[in-house]
């Protein structure tokens, strides 16, 4: 399957409704609703149109969405949070694995941070396969700090330095 990002526009967002009103996404996420209507897809797309600090993208397959990569670039303290969703029907094909290093280079390179982190809960071993396979390094666990759908969940956090990044991708010292 050929991944690639792009930006996500008004017309992707019957698709967005459509693959994110899932019980098992929402069950891994922070902050997907359950159910999750075109009305959350219209007032999140709004909310992020107007909001300077987010970057969103849409994975594609072939032409399709796939799911939804995001960065929320904190320019304050020069680094990025890195956020994902996919959708069921392309679980367990390495689509992730592939879309978080392609957001890398723009993280690093364009909006020059010096740091990407991403949480993801205990439980979602898939998301901290992704992480770990990315060059991420897992720094510590929030215990018991998010409840989602009747769930208490420990949170792990992840982390990726500008050096690091550099390091494994033969980038520049100087990004």
């Amino acid at each position: 399957m050929d991944i690639s990002l792009r930006c996500i526009g008004e017309e992707d967002l019957p698709d967005i409704a459509r693959l994110a009103n899932d019980a098992d996404i929402a069950a891994m996420t922070n902050n997907l609703p359950h159910p999750y209507t075109l009305a959350h897809v219209q007032a999140w797309f709004e909310h992020v149109q107007n909001c300077g600090s987010k970057h969103v993208y849409k994975k594609c397959g072939n032409g399709r969405l796939l799911g939804v990569i995001g960065l929320v670039h904190e320019k304050e303290h020069g680094r990025a949070v890195l956020g994902y969703w996919l959708g069921r029907p392309y679980w367990n094909r390495g689509v992730m694995s592939a879309a978080v290093p392609m957001a890398l280079p723009y993280t690093f390179e364009v909006l020059g941070v010096c740091r990407v982190f991403a949480r993801c809960y205990s439980v979602n071993a898939a998301s901290r396969r992704v992480l770990e396979k990315s060059g991420f390094v897992q720094e510590g666990c929030l215990r018991q700090h998010h409840k989602c759908m009747g769930m208490i969940h420990d949170v792990v956090c992840y982390g990726l330095l500008r050096d690091e990044y550099a390091a494994a991708s033969g980038s520049r010292d100087d990004l």
